[in-house]
């Protein structure tokens, strides 16, 4: 035998040469019952985490959603004892789909990370779970909405797309950028126009990625209230084209009685020309009378106030 392979062996049976020791997790974790049906209530216990830790632990279903312990946010605190270990329980609920779950528990110090799986017996079915509320479910044209919906149909943290469907199968108000939360819920506060019609209107987001959609239905009641949407204020000129030297007449209204409006041309090369002032009458409408000269530039004009028809200005 080689002097160096010898020298080796040697070192290696009296233990002067050491191997570097592979990582070990020291944490672990066990549940009880490993399967159970929906409605069971769970025990599970952890080893090896760090001296009073804090783990924060969550669940997650057969579609890798996750769900919380319970409401509280302590409920998904948990603390080891002085010895690194913990338990704690969770009472499942009796609607949860049937699959393959996991608890999940990550030291809040160690940064350690270990998963417990177990079982929920039941239908494994891929119908989403949905709840949702409209608050007030009932209201007046112009009542402010808060509309809160929850879907395992919308994947965690998916943006969305909302809008409303009122009676008449229109849709208004479409939002985009919007973000479900990890629970797959999202809200949306909406003041419904104060000519918004009476009837059944339906709050409609959809999911970007799964395009999952979630209806939320609501009624508003009465009558829009009169008099809130004015029709829209004259405006018009006649005739709306014509060679050099015809006689436009522009009509405006929407302003305040007797108020003095401001008024002037704009050229096809952007110049301003003829600025003048006009006074609406009670009625709130203002009418000029203008005539284009042979040049493209304005000749005689007039003023008229409409209270009494058009008169020439001198």
């Amino acid at each position: 035998m080689k002097p160096t392979l010898l020298l080796i062996c040697l070192l290696l049976l009296s233990g002067g040469l050491l191997l570097p020791a592979l990582p070990v997790s020291a944490a672990s974790g066990s549940v009880e019952p490993a399967s159970a049906p929906a409605g069971t209530e769970f025990f599970f216990s952890v080893r090896g985490f760090g001296s009073s830790e804090m783990l924060n632990v969550w669940l997650e279903d057969p579609d890798g959603r996750t769900r919380q312990l319970g409401e509280d946010v302590d409920a998904n605190r948990i603390f080891t004892n002085p010895d690194g270990d913990a338990s704690w329980s969770w009472a499942s609920p009796t609607n949860i789909p049937g699959g393959n779950w996991q608890a999940v528990v990550r030291g809040a110090d160690t940064r350690e990370t270990i998963t417990i799986p177990f079982r929920v017996e039941g239908v494994e079915s891929t119908a989403p779970l949905v709840s949702w509320f409209v608050d007030p479910p009932i209201g007046e044209p112009g009542t402010t909405f808060t509309l809160v919906g929850r879907s395992t149909g919308f994947a965690p943290g998916e943006q969305v797309g909302s809008w409303f469907i009122n009676p008449n199968g229109d849709i208004i108000d479409v939002q985009e950028g919007q973000s479900v939360d990890p629970n797959g819920q999202i809200f949306r506060i909406w003041a419904a126009p104060l000519d918004a019609e009476p009837g059944t209107w339906t709050f409609r987001a959809r999911g970007i990625a799964t395009q999952y959609v979630l209806d939320m239905t609501f009624e508003i009641a009465g009558e829009a209230e009169p008099g809130t949407v004015p029709p829209p204020p004259p405006l018009s000129v006649e005739p709306q084209s014509g060679p050099p030297g015809t006689t436009f007449t522009f009509t405006a209204g929407g302003f305040a009685g007797r108020e003095v409006i401001g008024t002037w041309f704009i050229r096809p090369d952007g110049e301003s020309i003829d600025r003048r002032q006009v006074a609406a009458c009670q009625r709130t409408t203002a009418c000029l009378v203008w005539t284009v000269d042979g040049s493209g530039g304005h000749g005689g004009g007039c003023v008229a106030l409409p209270c009494s028809g058009c008169r020439v200005a001198g």
